[in-house]
């Protein structure tokens, strides 16, 4: 519903944090509105970011308090760019549902061959390019990796990568959801936090 309020169908939002279970959240709404999530990777410079920001055009940007002047730095001179701190997600949905009105288009139906995510290149020969990949390729992903590590709903998978990386995203979390196993999610590698949680 928080998203209908302002996105419509193909319309791209970008996720700017560290990792956080919001993200998969976003992720899951994006799929059901037919929209397109961007993570963005926090380890490269605002010039970099601006320019991914101009290149895929979100419409609402969620970023983690870290990341806060930052932000602000990137919106600054693009005022139809909307933010939202990722901390305030509960606030945010209960005020959007609050305001929603049944009068709202529905979304279009939701379709497996629907783009939901578009992830940056690395750019090591020019300018990063947006890979887009659809439903159908990270259900398929999550199938094959179910397979490669012979996943099973009670395992508990460890996820150090960053979610802004579709290793991090979709080669060990997202498989896990799926075939309903518990994911311990970390924001960041840190070795002692990780070798307690092992």
């Amino acid at each position: 519903t928080a998203l209908r309020a302002h996105l419509s169908p193909g319309d791209r939002f970008a996720v700017y944090s560290m990792n956080h279970p919001e993200s998969f959240i976003l992720l899951l709404a994006a799929a059901q509105t037919n929209t397109i999530m961007v993570p963005l990777n926090w380890r490269l410079s605002v010039a970099e970011l601006r320019f991914q920001i101009e290149d895929c055009a979100p419409k609402i940007v969620f970023f983690g308090a870290e990341f806060a002047s930052q932000m602000t730095e990137l919106a600054a001179g693009n005022p139809a760019l909307k933010t939202q701190p990722i901390e305030q997600m509960d606030a945010w949905r209960m005020a959007q549902a609050s305001q929603a009105n049944n009068s709202n288009p529905a979304s279009e139906a939701n379709s497996a061959e629907k783009e939901l995510l578009i992830v940056y290149t690395s750019g090591t020969t020019g300018r990063p390019k947006g890979a887009v990949l659809a439903q159908r390729a990270i259900r398929s992903n999550a199938v094959m990796s179910h397979h490669a590590y012979d996943m099973k709903p009670d395992d508990i998978v460890l996820n150090i990568l960053p979610l802004f990386h579709f290793g991090g995203l979709n080669i060990q979390p997202l498989p896990a959801l799926i075939i309903g196993a518990t994911v311990v999610m970390h924001k960041a590698f840190a070795p002692a936090a990780v070798l307690a949680s092992i």
